[in-house]
């Protein structure tokens, strides 16, 4: 259990750097919409998640976590966010929370996960996509072994 533990801990670091992305820059957030992955399935958000990721978003306002799986890898879930974001007119923010974690996100990425942050308006939003295994960890117990868990983190400035 440890060993899966430590390999997720870059998964905190990460946490970490939402809460710097989503309390970053924005004016009027009414034009925000975030796409929706089609054939996901909504999950409830365990505690072990609320904790992990809600403690280090405490500077956002409306701060909204939601999770969900596919069984869609996660290169295409990643693909479908970064498209539909960028066509609905949000700005990629992704490499600046890359530039300011370091390894943690190669670490996270070489693991299988992704992160994307994207801000409109004062609006943001980070999509955090992971392997299955990283589930269970987060209290997740609903992912199946071939499911792609991903969460949509979003809040205003």
């Amino acid at each position: 259990m440890f060993a899966v533990l430590k390999r997720f801990a870059p998964l905190m670091l990460v946490a970490l750097m939402l809460s710097v992305m989503l309390v970053a820059c924005g004016d009027d957030a009414s034009t925000a919409t975030i796409p929706s992955y089609t054939g996901a399935t909504t999950l409830t958000l365990p505690d072990a998640a609320k904790t992990s990721f809600g403690s280090s978003l405490k500077d956002a306002k409306n701060v909204k976590i939601d999770a969900y799986k596919t069984s869609d890898d996660s290169a295409k879930v990643k693909s479908f966010f970064a498209d539909n974001l960028s066509k609905g007119g949000w700005a990629d923010k992704s490499g600046d929370i890359s530039k300011d974690s370091g390894d943690s996100i190669k670490s996270f990425e070489s693991l299988g996960g992704f992160i994307l942050g994207y801000e409109k308006g004062g609006r943001q939003v980070a999509v955090l996509g992971m392997p299955n295994v990283a589930a269970g960890p987060l209290g997740f117990t609903d992912v199946g072994p071939n499911d792609t868990l991903y969460l949509v983190i979003s809040g205003d400035k």
